[in-house]
């Protein structure tokens, strides 16, 4: 009677624990708040475009479409991103001074996106959207992408 009590108390903390588990979204099925981050230019004029969901996820996404999971950012501080964003105006904000070498920070919500973009140049940059970017890439894991999604 004693092992099926403890085994019952096993089992329902193993399921409330990967039941409290942050949820993987597919890049391709999610429809909520998304923040990207994108750099890109110069000689060769590639181009990386980070994208980040509220629970911590995030997708890169490559010239050729490939989309690849990669590491995942605290849930905690993809939200504080997220906190940033709205304070920022980020959806109402449209900076656009791009040089040889271009930033970019992207906002989509609902059906809304709002897009700013600068260079480094003095003339160019915008110190809020900058410090933002960078920001960002602190946190980002320095691991290489997770897995490749299917979607293009």
């Amino acid at each position: 009677m004693r092992f099926l009590l403890l085994f019952l108390l096993f089992i329902g903390a193993a399921l409330v624990w990967q039941g409290c588990k942050t949820q993987e979204i597919s890049f391709k099925d999610y429809k909520g708040p998304k923040l990207i981050f994108g750099k890109g230019g110069g000689f060769t004029g590639a181009v990386d475009e980070y994208t980040v969901f509220p629970n911590g996820q995030v997708f890169l996404k490559k010239n050729d479409g490939a989309v690849t999971a990669y590491a995942k950012i605290k849930k905690k501080k993809a939200k504080k991103l997220f906190k940033k964003a709205i304070e920022m105006n980020l959806m109402k904000m449209s900076y656009k001074k791009p040089g040889n070498m271009y930033y970019y920070i992207g906002y989509k919500k609902d059906n809304e996106f709002s897009k700013s973009t600068w260079g480094r140049e003095k003339h160019l940059i915008n110190e809020p959207l900058d410090a933002f970017f960078k920001t960002f890439f602190e946190l980002l894991p320095k691991n290489k992408p997770t897995g490749v999604s299917s979607e293009k």
